[in-house]
């Protein structure tokens, strides 16, 4: 609704020139051409930003199920087989879950994610 206005204006500016005779741009067939294939790739490229947030929007649930599933699962081994001990993997995952958290708040480089993701790998190779 915010371009409608903004279209209505250039429509009415161009009927105004074409009233007054005064042709700064001649709008042939080639111009319409432009516009339209311009407006398209803006609408389309906005269409894959917005599909973009919609995408990020479940992006820390996906995450946070995730991490709810390997704690599942390393708690199910841990019942099944007595040596196991669940709690570093566990720990681990805390881990990773708070300084994923805070550096998604402050936009702060993913190192520390990326090494405390090689960490965990260490506990699921085992």
């Amino acid at each position: 609704m915010k371009i409608l206005p903004l279209t209505g204006l250039f429509l009415l500016s161009k009927y105004e020139i074409h009233l007054v005779n005064i042709e700064i741009w001649s709008f042939d067939l080639l111009g319409a051409f432009l516009l339209g294939a311009t407006t398209f790739l803006i609408a389309f490229a906005l269409n894959n930003t917005i599909a973009d947030y919609r995408y990020s929007e479940s992006l820390p649930l996906e995450v946070s199920n995730i991490l709810e599933s390997i704690n599942d699962t390393n708690l199910l081994v841990a019942i099944l087989h007595s040596e196991y001990n669940s709690q570093p993997l566990k720990n681990a995952l805390i881990i990773f879950g708070k300084e994923l958290l805070e550096a998604l708040e402050t936009n702060m480089p993913l190192e520390s994610v990326i090494n405390n993701i090689n960490f965990l790998n260490h506990f699921l190779l085992i």
